[in-house]
């Protein structure tokens, strides 16, 4: 579900090894979400060119835009854990269906939007050794 955040409230953003916190004044936790819930963290910039806000988006399509003066630090850190968190992987979401037609037979994964894919290996050995496909199998 969605959190509810006004314009101009202010939260603090708790960024733990496991996930995000957005806790409101009152130390109250209004919501949180995990790393693989996350697709985007990206920074905006004003007209001068500096960084005055950062936005998340979730697997849910839910967007967050919040404002701060550490956002470059915020995102580079929530980088550097999802960064970690792929090369170690061996499971992935699928971002969206696979678009080939499945035939009785196919050497070609089914999967949709949202699937649980396990990777054969961790997804930065493969990408150590160049390997453009993987042999997966659907946790759906």
């Amino acid at each position: 579900m969605p959190v509810k955040i006004k314009s101009g409230d202010n939260i603090i953003l708790a960024v733990t090894w496991t996930k995000i916190f957005m806790v409101d004044y009152k130390e109250k936790i209004i919501g949180d979400f995990t790393y693989p819930e996350i697709t985007n963290i990206n920074c905006n910039r004003d007209d001068d060119g500096q960084v005055t806000s950062f936005y998340i988006s979730t697997i849910q399509n839910d967007e967050y835009s919040l404002s701060s003066p550490e956002s470059e630090d915020i995102r580079d850190l929530v980088t550097g854990f999802l960064d970690g968190l792929k090369r170690r992987s061996k499971y992935a979401v699928a971002m969206q269906g696979n678009p080939n037609k499945i035939s009785e037979g196919s050497q070609f994964l089914k999967f949709d939007k949202g699937d649980l894919l396990v990777l054969e290996k961790p997804w930065g050995k493969l990408q150590k050794m160049g390997q453009a496909w993987s042999f997966e199998t659907n946790a759906a």
